[in-house]
């Protein structure tokens, strides 16, 4: 019988505009240390991303996070993703300041964890092909970026869907791990208790194939766990 492999990453932002700074203590408790805590009791292993701006106003306000990641990361137990020093929308982004954003995230980040993140979560998940030159430049190989997204300018084999694959450019290739839109929004749902646990399930088995495949049921913000945003209703 065939296996379906699921993986996730979880993303948090603390400089998300609509988040006051008084709420990032709440923010952390509530929506951040949960998913450590999955990591640790659950045998749940997870991708975590942070970009490096807010990884450092974690560590101001609550380092033991960073210690508790840390040893995370170094049992194993799940893996820290890079995007960069500061989140940002990089196709609207001139070409240096994307690669300032991804070499100085890099040296500041190794102030902070001992390990070299091997896979980055592209910003926003908005991607262009100009970005490849960039990422290969900054020694990434592999990238996260949105199927749906790329479904609908690319010539996707559908009876793979959401196996990885390669995207080339005159630098050199990168590997893509597929994020979903519907898979996280319907997590999202599920979560929020939109969505009944058979129905969720049901979705994630629909996603089954003949042959052992894989399937990244989440791959979005973690602040919608846990916090209520004033600005946003949630």
């Amino acid at each position: 019988m065939s296996k379906l492999s699921l993986y996730s990453i979880f993303h948090g932002n603390l400089n998300y505009s609509s988040i006051p700074q008084e709420s990032f203590h709440e923010i952390i408790d509530s929506c951040y240390w949960p998913i450590l805590d999955a990591a640790k009791n659950c045998n749940f292993k997870t991708g975590i991303e942070f970009p490096v701006n807010t990884l450092k106003k974690i560590q101001k306000i609550d380092p033991l996070f960073i210690e508790e990641l840390k040893s995370l990361i170094k049992q194993k137990k799940c893996e820290f993703i890079f995007s960069g020093k500061e989140q940002l929308i990089s196709p609207l982004i001139p070409k240096e300041i994307n690669e300032r954003n991804l070499l100085d995230g890099f040296k500041e980040f190794k102030g902070i964890f001992p390990v070299r993140p091997q896979i980055a979560y592209v910003h926003e998940q908005i991607f262009s092909n100009g970005l490849i030159p960039i990422y290969l430049k900054s020694k990434f190989k592999n990238i996260m970026i949105i199927y749906e997204t790329a479904s609908q300018t690319c010539n996707l084999n559908k009876n793979r869907s959401f196996s990885p694959i390669k995207i080339k450019s005159d630098e050199g290739q990168l590997n893509v791990i597929w994020n979903s839109r519907n898979a996280y929004q319907n997590f999202q749902k599920y979560v929020s208790g939109k969505t009944k646990k058979l129905a969720y399930l049901d979705f994630i088995l629909k996603n089954k194939k003949s042959e052992d495949s894989c399937f990244p049921f989440y791959g979005s913000d973690m602040e919608i766990f846990g916090y209520k945003n004033p600005f946003l209703g949630l």
